[in-house]
Formats: structure tokens, C-alpha cells, sequence
């Protein structure tokens, strides 16, 4: 049977009862895009459609205001012959670039309406209701003549569509905008470390206002994954925080909030920061109104040491240099921008040994290779990058073999070379390659001491030479051994 017969016709409407549209009446089966209103308003033309009637019946449809997209067909593809799914697979595609056709038209459409209100519209006052409400300053915002808060949506440099914000806190997009990866920043983005992104105005003004940092506005959860990336494909070597809504509901319902904030962090290789409230459904701003921006800026502040925590440099015994140019985070986001898998094995076996730990989970998932095969070819690529030498990365750790000494060796003598291997390899601040030095042959009589020092290293920004000195260190002490995953056992022997 060919042709759409009135049973099916009737099954396409049902499939757009099923996906929660009204069908219009009456459906126009001659496989041009038509529109109808799906918020009970004759003016709306949100809802759309295209219908086949001809050879076997199929189409799709759905709603731009509400993200819906469908497809329909009267034959299953198992019941189709090959002529058939040939034939119904140039339908689709017709389909597809019709209505990606629409939505640059559409898109297009609202980008110059948006522009023509934020033209007409007035600076913001910080006295606005719904800002004194927030507590929370017009970072750049204008209102219409209804007194209503603009948010421009920005893409590439332009607005493409906006958000309005009604005194109440009523929040709408305008029509028709297109809004993936679009956001807009609250400060400035030049020569910054950090960079935070959060899901709405409010909290992303809390944000700013609470560290200085610049502060990206996603407009909802669901976008906040291509604004991150968006943003990681500009800033390789920033720290991208993403301060999530903590969704939290007692009926069992997904977090959505920490779900989709959790899965742009990983994507990007960012900071995730979590609110908490007492339990509590909260986002950043909520624990501004009521506990204050310190509690707003020791909770980013914690993400951030817990981040550089898990990132410390461990032991290592290689020969390579720390890297200058490349970062756990940054090398994790380019495994998502680089084309080919061979630049991203280069870009890894510049990491140090620590940071290459924090990056190769990303990048075994990313690159689709076991982590027991990335680790053999990381570490093969950088025995054979430590044959080559990389000047540009300062001195490679060359030490002569080690040979026995004939005649008793001095103790001041030994800690002179000791402290001279320090200051050739690293800069150090006054008397700290003293304090390396005393350390370095603490460790050779530990037994006899119940009480042992710590050695804290720190530095004033990134890449300033701490891995060097660890791997000096692994390669000075005694009994050294790599303390990321060992087990007790290994510790106890």
C-alpha cells in the first residue's frame, strides 16, 4: 500500500500528540515546510512541520520554541526494500537542509530584531527591582520601555538574540534567537587566569562580584557545555571554572544543575564549584543573599585549591623538563579541537609526569585508546624526546653515573654539590636550595628520627619550575617512589 491513506494521516498526527504538539487542521501533505502555533496563540508560528503524502508516506515536525524535532514514517526500515530507503533517506535530507535553511532564516531575523531593541533600549540602573532583589550590580545590562532587563545573547562578537527579565524574575528568550553557545560576559577577558561560567545573570554577577574574575552567562544548564567549549577553543592555558545550580530535589529527579555543569567541566578540562546551601535547591547567588560574597568567594576558592590539589606534581624520574606551554586542562580541551590523534599524542608527551596523570583519563576516552597502551606510547615518545633535548624548555636533568667514592667525602662538600645541583637546574628563593639541600639528606637517616619535616613547594603562578624540583628531588633522596595510587602495602615495605 502507497500513499496516505486517512489511517495514516491519522497515525502522523498522533506521533505529534506523542511528542506534546496539537496538530494543525488541516495537515498539508505536499513535503513543503509549514508552520503552526503551539502556545494556543493564532499569531505563533513556533511549531512546524513537513509531510510526504506521496510513495510512502513520511515527514517530520516539531517546535523551535521548545526544541522539539521528530521524524515520522508509515514503513518501518525494516519494512522498506532498498529502492524504498533510498528513496526515503533523500526525503530526510531534503528535509534536514529545508529547515536548516528556515533556522538561518529565522535566526537571522531575530539577530536584527535584538539588535534594533538593545539599540532602543536604556543603561540599566543597579536599582532596578530585580537587581536589589538579586543584591547584585547592571554589569552592561539596558532596559526597554517597559522597564524590562536586557541580556544580549552574543555570538562570534554579535548579539543574536536576548533574554528579558521582568521585575518579578520572569525570564524569556526572544523568538525566534539562536541561543547555542551564545552567552555574555560580565568583565573583562584580557590576560585573565580564571575564567568562571554560570547558567544565569544573577549568579554570574554574584561570581564577578565576589572574586573579580570575568564571569560568562550560559542562560541555562543545557548550554552551558558549548559555551565552555566555545571558550576553551580561545583560552588553551586558562583555568575555566563552572559554578553550577545545585538542582538538589528530595522526589529523586536528576540534579540537572551538577549533571550537565559536571559534564562541561570534564569536556573541557575545567574546575567544577557546587554551592551548598544546608541541603538545600541553591546556586551561587542564593548563598550571596544569604550568607554574603565571602561564602560566595571561599566556595570558588575551595574548587579551586581541591583542583590544584589533585594536580600537584609527584615524583618523577624522567629526564624531560616540565613543559612551558602545555597544562593538563589545556591539552585536555585541545584532544576536543586538534584533527588528528597523532597532535594530541605530541601535545601529551610534553607533560610533566604528574600532569600527564591528570590528563590521561580525558584523553584515553578521547583519543579511544586503553590507558595500559596510552601510557606505553607516552612514555615511549618521551624516552625518545629526552634523546633529541629541548632547549627551549631549559636544561634537561643530565646527571653523570653515579660511582662510588674512594676516599671519605666531606659532609659541608656533599651539601656544597648538593645545593649546586639545585641552583643549576632551578631559580630558588634565598636559602632554598639550603632547605632542598638539608631535606635531601634528612632522608638518608629518617630511621633515626621519630618526627619528620614536610617539604611544602609553592609557587607565584603556574609553570615556575616545581616539577623540576620534584624530579631533582626523585632523583637525589633516598628510596624514592611515586606516591600517586600507592597502596599501603607499598608504603609499609
Amino acid at each position: 500500500m502507497s500513499g496516505l491513506t486517512p489511517a495514516r494521516l491519522d497515525s502522523f498526527c498522533h506521533a505529534m500528540e506523542a511528542a506534546g504538539l496539537v496538530p494543525p487542521d488541516p495537515i498539508i501533505a505536499d513535503g513543503t515546510l509549514h508552520r503552526f502555533p503551539t502556545n494556543g496563540r493564532p499569531d505563533d508560528d513556533a511549531g512546524w512541520y513537513v509531510l510526504y503524502g506521496d510513495g510512502i508516506p513520511a515527514g517530520t515536525f516539531g517546535c523551535w520554541r521548545y526544541g522539539v524535532k521528530e521524524s515520522w514514517c508509515a514503513k518501518s526500515d525494516q519494512q522498506m526494500t532498498r529502492a524504498e530507503w533510498t528513496a526515503h533517506q533523500r526525503r530526510i535530507e531534503k528535509i534536514q537542509r529545508d529547515r536548516e535553511a528556515e533556522d538561518q532564516r529565522r535566526h537571522a531575523e531575530a539577530a536584527a530584531k535584538a539588535q534594533w531593541i538593545w539599540d532602543s533600549a536604556t543603561p540599566a540602573p543597579d536599582d532596578h527591582p530585580y537587581l536589589q532583589r538579586k543584591q547584585v550590580k547592571a554589569h552592561g545590562l539596558r532596559v526597554d520601555d517597559q522597564h524590562g532587563l536586557l541580556i544580549p545573547v552574543m555570538i562570534n562578537g554579535a548579539i543574536s538574540s536576548l533574554q528579558f527579565i521582568d521585575a518579578n524574575g520572569g525570564k524569556l528568550l526572544l523568538y525566534g534567537g539562536a541561543k547555542k553557545g551564545g552567552s555574555f560576559t560580565i568583565g573583562t577577558m584580557t590576560d585573565n587566569a580564571v575564567i568562571c561560567i554560570a547558567e544565569g545573570y544573577a549568579t554570574a554577577a554574584t561570581i564577578h562580584e565576589a572574586t573579580g574574575y570575568p564571569a560568562v552567562v550560559a542562560f541555562d544548564a543545557g548550554n552551558l557545555l558549548p559555551v565552555a567549549q566555545a571558550l576553551r577553543a580561545k583560552n588553551h592555558d586558562v583555568t575555566i571554572i563552572v559554578c553550577a545550580d545545585n538542582d538538589v530535589r528530595d522526589d529523586g529527579t536528576p540534579n540537572t544543575g551538577r549533571e550537565d555543569a559536571t559534564a562541561a567541566a570534564e569536556a573541557i578540562g575545567g574546575v567544577l564549584a557546587l554551592p551548598e546551601l544546608d541541603g538545600k535547591k541553591c546556586d551561587f547567588n542564593d548563598v550571596h543573599v544569604q550568607r554574603g560574597l565571602d561564602a560566595v568567594e571561599a566556595a570558588i576558592d575551595s574548587a579551586l585549591q581541591e583542583q590544584a590539589t589533585m594536580m600537584t606534581p609527584t615524583l618523577s624520574v624522567e629526564k624531560i623538563p616540565e613543559a612551558a606551554h602545555y597544562t593538563p586542562s589545556a591539552v585536555t580541551a585541545q584532544l576536543h579541537t586538534e584533527p588528528t590523534r597523532e597532535e594530541a599524542l605530541i601535545r601529551l608527551a610534553q607533560l610533566s609526569p604528574a600532569d600527564y596523570g591528570a590528563a590521561r583519563k580525558a584523553a584515553s576516552a578521547t583519543l579511544g585508546i586503553p590507558l595500559g597502551f596510552l601510557d606505553k606510547e607516552w612514555e615511549a615518545r618521551r624516552a625518545q624526546a629526552g634523546q633529541a633535548g629541548d632547549a627551549g624548555h631549559g636544561l634537561a636533568l643530565e646527571f653523570e653515573e653515579t660511582v662510588p667514592a674512594f676516599e671519605p667525602v666531606g659532609g659541608a662538600d656533599l651539601a656544597d654539590r648538593l645545593a649546586a645541583t639545585f641552583t643549576k637546574f632551578t631559580v630558588l628563593p634565598d636559602h632554598g636550595a639550603v632547605a632542598l639541600t638539608l631535606w635531601v639528606l634528612f632522608t638518608y637517616c629518617l630511621d633515626l628520627f621519630q618526627i619528620a619535616p614536610r617539604l611544602d613547594l609553592s609557587s607565584p603562578e603556574k609553570r615556575c619550575g616545581k616539577t623540576t624540583v620534584l624530579s631533582l628531588l626523585s632523583r637525589l633522596v633516598a628510596r624514592a617512589a611515586l606516591a600517586s595510587n600507592i597502596r599501603p602495602a607499598v608504603l609499609f615495605r
